[in-house]
């Protein structure tokens, strides 16, 4: 992956211009306001997009500004600042503010180049700059600027987790924080749209896909449900993880944060109609390891994931069910 970026960030020909492609995003009329901003020269500034060597894969670095701050309060954003004047270009002022505001040294950096700057609706030109950062960074953030500094995984982002296999515990909470159910088993995913959830407690099920059929099959009813996979199952937790790029179109992530070194992002669903308010995936180094479920009564279910396997072969007829002798099908596909 590191080769990859390299090699793309060192043939990118920027041909944008930023004006243009900010107003390309107005819809409607443009605002006075904004074209009044566009009318003046833009404040050059620069951010640090920093890529962390894991175990797992790259994690970006992000920071949490601090809430006594006068602008932007408690926002998400890249280490980055104004370029001064005493700074010879972005590459140095994102590497300054870096060391700023997280304690991050210039030489624990390596500038691999930039990105196309864009520019704000505050006026600011901003061509992020792009660094591997080692992994012996420990982040010593500057309590006046940022209030916490994480890591989320690249792949999250890119979706490259193509396959995964893991046990799994299941628990289900209800709205006054009582446990309903445990449950535990192994887990398969393959993308794109195959998975084989196989609870062994406590009692034996199984929820497949091939890719086109969903099955449930309850082993002690020796009875098993089938219908097609489409649209209405896209926006579900099971296709985040193993559903192509349409079916995470489905989310839209709505915060980051950390919490006792699991990298944590929150979504929701992009469309009404959703059988869940909210979902949480956490990830360590780069590994996912837990997914928490809210649905539309406040329950929540929690799913931690062990020995887990990230990339490995996995047969499509893994995720073939044939209908053993004797078991009951309800419903169909045409």
């Amino acid at each position: 992956m590191r080769t990859l970026i390299e090699a793309r960030l060192a043939e990118q020909v920027s041909v944008v211009d930023p004006h243009a492609e900010l107003l390309g995003e107005v819809q409607g009329s443009v605002p006075r306001k904004l074209r009044d901003m566009l009318a003046r020269p833009a404040r050059p500034a620069a951010v640090l997009l920093g890529l962390v060597e894991r175990p797992g894969g790259l994690n970006i670095l992000f920071t949490e500004r601090s809430a006594d701050l006068k602008d932007h309060p408690g926002q998400v954003s890249f280490p980055g600042g104004r370029i001064e004047a005493e700074d010879s270009g972005a590459v140095v002022a994102a590497l300054r503010e870096a060391e700023e505001e997280i304690g991050l040294k210039p030489e624990q950096v390596n500038v691999v180049g930039c990105l196309s700057p864009y520019l704000t609706v505050t006026g600011f030109l901003i061509p992020p700059v792009v660094g591997f950062v080692s992994d012996c960074f420990r982040a010593m953030p500057a309590p006046a600027e940022v209030s916490e500094v994480f890591e989320v995984p690249l792949d999250f982002f890119l979706g490259n987790m193509e396959s995964m296999t893991a046990d799994f515990s299941q628990q289900l909470w209800n709205a006054d924080n009582q446990l309903v159910e445990a449950a535990t088993g192994k887990v398969s995913i393959k993308r794109p749209n195959r998975f084989l959830w196989s609870y062994s407690s406590p009692i034996e099920q199984l929820i497949l896909s091939d890719g086109q059929s969903l099955w449930i099959y309850d082993i002690e009813l020796a009875q098993a449900t089938v219908t097609p996979l489409d649209d209405a199952i896209s926006a579900t937790p099971a296709m985040l993880l193993s559903g192509d790029s349409a079916a995470r179109e489905s989310f839209e992530v709505l915060d980051y944060f950390e919490a006792s070194g699991v990298s944590w992002a929150r979504l929701g669903p992009v469309t009404e109609g959703a059988d869940f308010n909210a979902l949480l995936i956490g990830f360590r180094d780069s590994v996912p390891e837990r997914l928490e479920l809210i649905d539309g009564l406040s329950q929540i279910t929690q799913i931690e994931f062990f020995n887990v396997e990230l990339n490995p072969r996995i047969a499509n007829s893994v995720f073939e069910f044939t209908v053993p002798d004797g078991v009951d099908v309800i419903g169909g596909i045409e």
